[in-house]
């Protein structure tokens, strides 16, 4: 700040009143992008609007690019595990009737073709004044059935699993130790021949008499 005042040293026609000059130091201010310009009290620009709908655009084509296939994948997971968890069932029940057996009743087993019998010869659940009975395995329209002598043929997999195939191969070692190994081929029914492709299992296992 300066003060310029009357003094006798000084010469000039300056006046008593003291003058008081303030300088300011000039800030460059330099102007903003239009888009960020917002009038006090005024709603979004027109900038702004257009800006926040190509976004929007944006992420909806990219949602709608993805979410039909997140869609089919989850779908693909959930057939394929539910003819996962059917087949398991299946040879386990299957695996357990063989264990439990006295031996293959070959008569009406049907090996190594598709579809496949398994005619088995069982002490379990003998029927009255009988000491055998038998257990059979086989497949009829899609459906992976077991009919024990005496009872109705029962399913024991979900009627949404169509059983594509099934083979049995009789087993014997050379100290005649009976097996039998069971595959199963099934998916899941459906129109959908893509949904049947991407559910499709294949299971093997191999089950050994203890009583024969």
């Amino acid at each position: 700040m300066f003060f310029l005042s009357k003094n006798k040293g000084i010469r000039g026609s300056l006046s008593s009143t003291t003058f008081f000059v303030k300088i300011k130091r000039m800030k460059r201010v330099y102007p903003a992008p239009l888009f960020f310009v917002k009038k006090s009290g005024a709603g979004f620009s027109l900038v702004e609007m257009i800006m926040y709908v190509m976004i929007m655009a944006i992420v909806a084509t990219m949602v709608a690019a993805f979410l039909p296939q997140l869609v089919r994948n989850n779908m693909y997971v959930q057939a394929r595990s539910e003819v996962l968890g059917n087949i398991k069932s299946a040879l386990e029940t299957m695996s357990q009737e063989v264990r439990h057996a006295s031996s293959v009743y070959t008569p009406t087993s049907v090996f190594d073709a598709s579809p496949g019998q398994l005619s088995l010869e069982t002490v379990r659940n003998a029927v009255a004044g009988e000491d055998y009975t038998f257990v059979d395995f086989f497949v009829d329209d899609g459906g992976l059935y077991v009919k024990k002598e005496g009872q109705v043929e029962q399913i024991i997999v979900s009627e949404k699993i169509q059983v594509e195939s099934l083979t049995f191969t009789h087993l014997n070692s050379v100290d005649q130790h009976q097996a039998v190994r069971i595959s199963i081929t099934a998916s899941f029914d459906t129109p959908s021949s893509e949904v049947q492709d991407q559910s499709r299992v294949t299971l093997t296992t191999t089950v050994s008499f203890r009583q024969y």
